[in-house]
Parts: structure tokens; sequence; C-alpha cells
């Protein structure tokens, strides 16, 4: 009753009730199954300290998570197993420095914890090796160590051990058997119940590996996003407008923690930009691809890669493991990166046969494709983190930045680029043609909307190329248009028939009959948005040029 209760500790979280009551049940199993005689000390590997960069903002929830997954009591049929966490997600996302924020928070709930790089099956045993050296106090030394004997020696060791111990495997990327560099990560596994292990990965395959549901590490909350960059920006939110051009900034960048540093710290170097935020999205936006292959200070994100190399890296995977996957997400970059749903493909799992469309071929489909074969290709690019879902049921999007940065891999090769627009314009086409006559409410039209205007944008910037004249692709175009028209879109509707009418006055010439229909077209559009002046003076010209092109007595004067 009258006990001094000042030095009991506050739950830091929602979650943290059932993280003690874990951990409580953690250390009974431990007690029950612990040696009588206390564990030989082992330092910790590496020997320095190892903690997140001072920029890192504290992602408390999913840190709670991988604690929550570690104590967590196992089922009566699942005793004894070694608990594992995969940490999954793109690369830059920030799943390294959680695992160090991680052990930065409960090192002290462990008699040592290891962190070992497992990009490769070398460095692995590199660090083992080093880790054998720290055992071998109290275990056998061999005259002439190899990487065999030396794993064996190091989970035999583990496998006696009464103490608690953690394990961090960071960068295991090639969990897939058919990567180049694949790791078979669960040979290195230390099999004891009382060693915790995390996995940290760009590969989705991690999450299979966990011994609940692992961790999917997302991009930052916009309040996160701004807080990073500001601090790497070195800039004090004071200033006015500072918080919505920060916000601008962070958007545009997709709020991924590395690219969102970068960032940051490219402002803070540079004078001209940190008293004027508005410009630096000006220059990423012309040079995007120059700034997102720049490494990162490793005082600032402590990450030996940049952006683009990491994606390029995931990319080659891909097209390694199945081509058409690899093909399959650069056609993507032709339309909208958000909700790309399966029945934009217009392939039907019911009629069990192969479906034959012109936009398969670009993929390698030469004889038609079906769904299980897209399903794949997507599976395929969610293992290697380059689309996600939020659940089994949503539809597939892609990061802004990889969007981004898969349209600027073609900006080399103009016939490829041109190629893949034409497939998704290919692909919308079809897509619009089926839903036409469909009579369950506007949201299959007005769900294709962001594709259709994405690819227009992308058309705008291929046709921009001196002597482009490719005339019949203005009919996709000219169709989008006039769906917008339809289901009164009047800017996208506007926008389109705009730049069909430019192209086909530049390549055909003021009085050819597509350059006439595409006038009669727009100046429909006009007048149903109710610039009603605009409009009939457009309309009057049309009426004009049939004249001189059919005569004056022909009955047509109305519609070329």
């Amino acid at each position: 009753m009258h006990a001094d209760h000042s030095t009991i500790r506050n739950f830091e979280s929602a979650d943290s009730g059932e993280l003690v009551l874990g951990t409580i049940a953690d250390e009974v199993d431990r007690a029950l199954t612990m040696d009588k005689i206390a564990p030989c000390p082992v330092p910790s590997y590496p020997l320095n300290s190892m903690a997140p960069v001072k920029a890192f903002v504290q992602r408390v929830a999913l840190r709670d998570s991988i604690r929550n997954q570690l104590v967590r009591p196992l089922e009566s049929d699942r005793q004894g197993e070694v608990k594992k966490v995969g940490v999954w997600g793109m690369g830059g996302a920030g799943k390294s420095q959680l695992a160090l924020s991680y052990l930065q928070r409960y090192r002290t709930e462990y008699d040592a914890t290891f962190w070992i790089q497992a990009d490769q099956t070398a460095s692995i045993d590199r660090d083992f090796l080093a880790i054998y050296r720290l055992l071998i106090a109290t275990t056998p030394s061999l005259s002439d160590p190899n990487p065999e004997d030396v794993k064996r020696e190091v989970l035999g060791w583990f496998a006696r051990a009464s103490g608690k111990y953690l394990f961090i495997f960071d960068g295991a990327d090639s969990l897939n058997q058919t990567d180049k560099d694949f790791v078979e990560l669960s040979e290195y596994c230390p099999g004891s119940p009382n060693t915790h292990i995390v996995i940290t990965s760009r590969s989705s395959i991690a999450k299979s590996m966990s011994t609940f549901v692992g961790v999917s590490v997302e991009e930052l909350e916009e309040s996160e996003s701004v807080e990073l960059f500001l601090t790497c920006a070195e800039i004090q939110p004071a200033r006015e407008n500072v918080l919505t051009e920060a916000k601008a900034i962070v958007h545009e960048l997709g709020h991924l923690p590395l690219a969102v540093s970068m960032a940051g710290k490219y402002v803070s170097q540079t004078p001209r930009l940190s008293s004027n935020l508005s410009a630096y999205l000006d220059e990423f936006r012309n040079r995007r691809r120059d700034l997102l292959s720049k490494t990162p200070d490793m005082l600032v994100a402590r990450y030996p890669h940049s952006v683009m190399t990491v994606w390029e890296a995931s990319f080659s995977a891909v097209c390694k493991d199945l081509p058409e996957a690899g093909r399959l997400l650069t056609l993507l970059c032709f339309i909208h990166y958000n909700d790309i749903f399966l029945e934009l493909f217009g392939l039907d799992i019911d009629l069990g046969s192969t479906a034959v469309a012109p936009w398969m071929s670009v993929l390698g489909y030469q004889t038609g494709a079906d769904l299980h074969q897209l399903e794949k290709c997507f599976r395929v690019l969610e293992n290697y983190s380059l689309c996600q879902r939020k659940d089994m049921q949503t539809p597939y999007s892609i990061h802004r930045l990889v969007h981004a940065w898969g349209y600027d891999q073609l900006q080399g090769d103009g016939d490829e680029a041109e190629r893949f627009w034409y497939a998704a314009s290919q692909l919308l086409g079809d897509y619009i043609k089926n839903i036409s006559n469909r009579q369950d409410g506007p949201g299959p039209k007005l769900r294709v909307v962001p594709h259709l205007t994405d690819n227009i944008h992308r058309f705008e910037k291929i046709s921009r190329v001196d002597g482009w004249n490719k005339v019949d692709w203005l009919e996709n175009v000219e169709r989008f248009g006039i769906f917008f028209q339809d289901i009164g879109r009047w800017n996208e509707a506007i926008v389109s028939q705009k730049g069909v009418l430019e192209k086909r006055q530049r390549i055909l010439g003021e009085e050819h009959r597509g350059t006439i229909r595409a006038m009669n077209i727009l100046a429909r559009t006009l007048y149903h948005q109710g610039k009603l002046d605009e409009a009939a003076s457009m309309r009057t010209e049309v009426s004009e040029k049939i004249k001189r092109w059919l005569g004056n007595k022909h009955p047509n004067t109305t519609q070329p």
C-alpha cells in the first residue's frame, strides 16, 4: 500500500500493454528452458555502436509491430519455433533504419545483438566468421575455418546457449531462387527459441518467412515527410509558405524517405534553393534522373545506393525472373500509377481461354495471354516491391517515383517509348469500348479517367519530337476526347481535342477532312462547356471549309 511507485514505466503506445504481456510470457518460456549455468557473455556484432541516422523520423507503430510479433506467445502446436519478422518494402522506404530503431530501443532486452549484411551469401559468411571469432573463447577453435564449418559452429553455439539474442539480417533482397545472388537465408537462422530474427528485404517473400504477418514498410505520412525534409534541409518552418512548399515537394517525391532526405540535403547545400523552395520542384522535374542518381550522404541516409540504382537492380532482377513482367511495368508507366485494376486488361477468367489483343504483343505475348499470365507478372513485380496492393481485394499501385523512373528509362529510345505508349493507348481504347454500353452507373467510366489523362500527357511529350508524323495514332487520342465529352469531362476533352487538332493542322493541313473533323468535335465540346462565342466562331469556320471542300451545292455542309 505504501510502496514507492514512482519508477513504474508508463506505456508508450496503445499496443504497449500487449507488448508487456508478451514479454512476460516470453521471459517465462526462457526461464523454463534456461540452463542452470548462466550463459557465457558474448559481445554484440558489430562492436561499434549502431543507431538510426540523426534525421530519422521515428515510426513507432511499425517498430512496436516488430516487437509485438517477436514477444507474441506461440500457439501450442508451434512451441519451440524461432520467431522471425520480415520487414519488406521498396528500396529507400527506410527498412534498415526501422530495424536500427528497433535495435536501439530494445537492445537491453537481449544478451547480445548481431547485425548481418545479407545481400549475398559471401557477406553473410564474412559476418558469421566475425561472430565465430567472438565465440572462440567458449567454443573449440577451428584450425582452418571454412564457411560451412563456421556456420555449423555458430549455429551450434546458439542452439546450446541459454541467453536471449537478436539477429538482424539486413538487405536480404535475393530471396527468390531465380535471383542471381540467391541467398538461402533459412540455412543461417539460429534454431534456438531464445533467438529473435528480423529480416529486411525489398522482396515481399520476407512476409512468408515471418512467424506471423511481418511488417510492410511503405511511404511516410505527409507530416513525417515534411519533418524529414525540413530537418535535412536545415530549414525552420517559421518562414511564410515554407510548410506549403515543403508539402508540395514531398508529394512530388511520393513521401519516399530516401528521396525526401536526399532532396533536403541537396537544398541545404544549395543556397539559392534554401530561400526559394518552390524552385526545387522545377529543378527536380527537369533533372529528375540526375538528382535520383546521386548517392546519398552517409550521415543523412546511411545507404550505399542511389534511388536510381536500387530500382535498376530490382528491375533487372524482374526481367531475369520473368521478362514479360518487366515489360508490363514499362507499359504501366504510360497510364496512371494508382488504381490499376485487373478489369482494365479485359481478360475474363470465366472464359477459360486466351485473349488476343494488339497491346499484348508489347509484353511478348505474340499469340495472346490469359488472366493467369497477367497475374503472374503482377506477382513478380510485387515480389520485388515494384508494385503494391493494400490487400488481396484492392487494385495495384506503383510508387509515383518508380512510375516516373520507368518512363524516364525510355527517354533515350524514342521508338521504344512510342511503341509502349501506343500499346497503352490500345489497352485503354479497348476498355472504353467494352464499357460504352454498360448500365451499372458512371463508376467504371469515371475510374478510367486518370489513366486516359496520364496516357494523353505521355503522348504530348512523345509527339513533340521534330518530324513526328504518326497521324493514324491520333485516332486513339481523338477517341479519348469523345469519351471525355460523353461523360461530361469537358476540360479533359478540350485538352485532348486541341492536341489532335493542332497536330492534324501541322501534318495534314488546314483543309484536310481529318483536320475539319477535329475542329468540329472541339466546337461541340466548347458549346457544351458554355463557351458559346468560341464554339460559334469555330463552327462557322468548319462550315466554310466544308463548303470549299464539297462545293456550295453539296447537301452535306454541316458535318465532314
